[in-house]
């Protein structure tokens, strides 16, 4: 039998899911999303753990919170659009309903609450030093610190930097992603600004 994604489905299923899920249906996230960590799903695991995190933290929004049960209801409910018991294909329309709910919540939100850690993503065409203090000054934090540099990723055309902002305790607040097509040449991994 063959089966064939059709997201719209797989979307509208997610979302019956999110609006009507129950505190039974959240520990069952709870008890078996780690089971889940296979197949397609396993390139996509990062953001079903920030989904996660997001979904326990007391600063997402209800809105969002719902996107987020639904879309890992799905992940981990056996029966949807292609039945998870289904070789190869039974996680691939999971993974594509968490990479939409991912969107989804960052579009709403903004940003992704991680605990107390947001994760942003910010695509820039010049990173210099003062793209990183305005930063710095609108997140009104006391410190960054450049963390690992990917030098341009295959057929992407960009360099990924990533940062974490600190308090005046030295404690990480944030961590964000600058996605960059050209960066400032004084900018290393392990610089430090301070605002």
């Amino acid at each position: 039998m063959a089966y064939d994604y059709d997201e719209k489905k797989a979307e509208e299923m997610a979302k019956r899911f999110g609006s009507n899920a129950s505190e039974s249906d959240i520990n069952n996230v709870r008890d078996n999303l780690d089971k889940m960590n296979r197949g397609p799903l396993k390139k996509v695991w990062g953001k079903v753990t920030q989904l996660w995190e997001a979904f326990n933290s007391p600063d997402t929004p209800a809105s969002a919170k719902a996107i987020i049960i639904g879309a890992l209801l799905y992940a981990v409910s056996p029966l949807d659009v292609i039945p998870d018991v289904i070789p190869v294909l039974g996680l691939t329309d999971d993974a594509g309903v968490i990479g939409l709910a991912f969107t989804q919540v960052m579009r709403l939100v903004g940003s992704l609450a991680i605990g107390k850690v947001i994760v942003n993503v910010i695509t820039v065409f010049y990173l210099s030093i003062n793209t990183l203090r305005d930063y710095l000054r609108k997140r009104k934090a006391k410190k960054l610190i450049v963390g690992k540099i990917n030098e341009c990723r295959k057929n992407k055309g960009y360099n990924e930097i990533n940062i974490s902002l600190l308090d005046e305790n030295g404690n990480k607040t944030e961590e964000a992603t600058f996605e960059a097509q050209e960066q400032a040449s004084d900018i290393h991994e392990g610089m430090v600004l301070t605002a």
